[in-house]
């Protein structure tokens, strides 16, 4: 697909490139792994179960390291999980090594996570350590920051990053097994939510519908009308929906300095489009 410079593309997910040194010119890509889909018809529990096992076969695998193994800690389910099972596992081996965890976070208590990383390490017998990152920081390392992630990036969430793995690299940390990607799988994000429930709108599912809208705003605190404008918003056709981000969504989000008119040709969210698939979603 496409990239942000001329020339220049990347591999989808899965792929590799063959070619030759005769044949640069007509490199082809290669998939060389598609995952099978499955129906999940097991019961909750057996399922829960078997991802556990998976789970931990997994962080099992990946502690094979020549050097200590740290982990990013941000207090959620995902980290914490890791985290625990990292120490359980090194516990089985008999490993004296003390798990190291890098975790940042605020002096101001509104934006500070801490109290739930301070339970995974009053709970877990880790060396937990802690970054600070303020706007000082930011300013003194931006130019640097900017040329190594070579392409815009939505918040300053990857500084906050930048100042964990600095931190972990001071404590001579050359491994570190993190949660990323949780979010992706266990449908983390609000976003899955929407997709469902506009897949069971195009089915014509209105009592389902209404019971995974009612679920998710008890669950997630999100208002109803939030949810069922944002569910009609997924289920109407792309061209519809670029043309709602040019004329309301831009006027509301892009600043006066950056070009509208271009910005009304892209999307400025996911320009993926959403297409309901056969399988039953899944119930929150």
């Amino acid at each position: 697909s496409e990239r942000l410079f001329y020339s220049v593309f990347q591999l989808m997910g899965g792929q590799y490139l063959r070619f030759t040194n005769e044949n640069l010119g007509n490199m082809v890509p290669v998939s060389w792994y598609n995952p099978a889909v499955h129906s999940l018809q097991d019961h909750t529990t057996s399922l829960v179960c078997r991802f556990r096992d998976i789970l931990e076969d997994a962080v099992r695998l990946r502690l094979r390291a020549d050097v200590p193994v740290g982990s990013c800690l941000s207090g959620g389910l995902d980290s914490s999980s890791i985290v625990r099972l990292v120490y359980e596992l090194l516990q089985k081996q008999g490993s004296g090594t003390i798990q190291k965890t890098f975790s940042a976070s605020s002096h101001d208590p509104r934006w500070s996570e801490k109290r739930y990383s301070d339970l995974v390490i009053e709970e877990t017998p880790i060396d937990g350590h802690y970054v600070y990152p303020d706007c000082a920081g930011l300013c003194d390392v931006l130019d640097r920051l900017i040329w190594h992630q070579d392409e815009p990036f939505g918040s300053t969430s990857i500084y906050a990053q930048w100042c964990v793995f600095q931190s972990a690299r001071e404590q001579g940390m050359k491994v570190m097994l993190d949660g990323q990607g949780a979010d992706e799988i266990l449908f983390g994000y609000t976003d899955f939510v929407y997709a469902v429930g506009s897949e069971l709108l195009l089915r014509c599912s209105f009592r389902r519908l209404y019971e995974e809208i009612n679920v998710a705003a008890g669950k997630l605190h999100i208002p109803r009308l939030q949810i069922i404008g944002q569910i009609g918003y997924y289920a109407i056709p792309e061209r519809l929906r670029f043309w709602i981000q040019g004329m309301v969504l831009t006027k509301k989000y892009i600043p006066a300095w950056l070009n509208r008119e271009f910005t009304k040709t892209v999307s400025i969210h996911d320009s993926a489009s959403y297409i309901p698939v056969a399988s039953d979603p899944v119930t929150l």
